[in-house]
């Protein structure tokens, strides 16, 4: 079981977790879809060369190099999905901020603004006890 006390919200995990599966199954099916393609394309004639062949041997092909497919192009497909999954994390932030607003969480309703870069800071040394100098 995925351990969600890492995030401040067990809403937030959730949509986290659902956003980097479905990006990443998204790319390995894309992924997988070509270069299947790809490689019917360069070995059907050999396939159907074959006296006897027909389309039901190259249904068999496929269904027998799909998984080989998946395992080498599986860790490429999880760095894309969660590359594409953190894009689209930055490009929602007003979405979210919208969806979020005024949601109710644990009793208490949540205001939610964007963050703003923090002003330059005037004024004195930091206040403070003084200066360090003469402690006797």
């Amino acid at each position: 079981m995925i351990n969600l006390n890492l995030f401040p919200s067990k809403r937030l995990a959730l949509y986290l977790v659902r956003l980097f599966l479905t990006r990443s199954f998204a790319v390995l099916f894309a992924l997988v879809l070509v270069l299947m393609t790809l490689d019917l394309l360069g070995e059907s004639g050999k396939i159907l060369a074959v006296p006897g062949n027909g389309d039901k041997d190259l249904w068999h092909y496929v269904i027998l190099r799909i998984p080989l497919l998946v395992s080498r192009f599986l860790p490429f497909a999880v760095l894309l999905g969660t590359l594409i999954a953190f894009v689209e994390m930055t490009d929602g932030g007003d979405a979210a901020i919208a969806a979020l607003s005024g949601a109710e969480v644990e009793g208490r309703a949540l205001t939610v603004n964007e963050a703003k870069p923090r002003e330059p800071r005037t004024g004195g040394h930091g206040g403070g006890r003084g200066g360090f100098g003469d402690r006797s």
